[in-house]
């Protein structure tokens, strides 16, 4: 039978030779999710001013629209129209 030689005293040495510094991989962690933080906090930023000026737009156009069938008095169609196309019907 062939003997399985142990590497462990030879890993220990090995190892031991090169030593790390496990600081840096700490700081390079903090860093990232220091990053992480921050881009997120810009993307929900432009995601809430995205939706404020979507916002903002249909309210306009919607006024716009009811303001310009009301001056004209055709508010009725306004409503038909509406009802049209949610219903799918002529």
């Amino acid at each position: 039978m062939a003997n399985n030689t142990d590497f462990t005293k030879v890993m220990q040495d090995m190892m031991a030779s090169f030593p790390v510094d496990a600081s840096a991989f700490q700081n390079a962690f903090k860093a990232q999710a220091a990053f992480g933080e921050k881009l997120s906090a810009v993307a929900l930023q432009a995601a809430e001013k995205s939706t404020e000026i979507s916002s903002k737009w249909a309210k306009e156009t919607l006024d716009q629209t009811v303001g310009c069938f009301q001056s004209q008095g055709r508010t009725d169609r306004l409503f038909q129209s509406r009802q049209r196309f949610r219903f799918g019907c002529c």
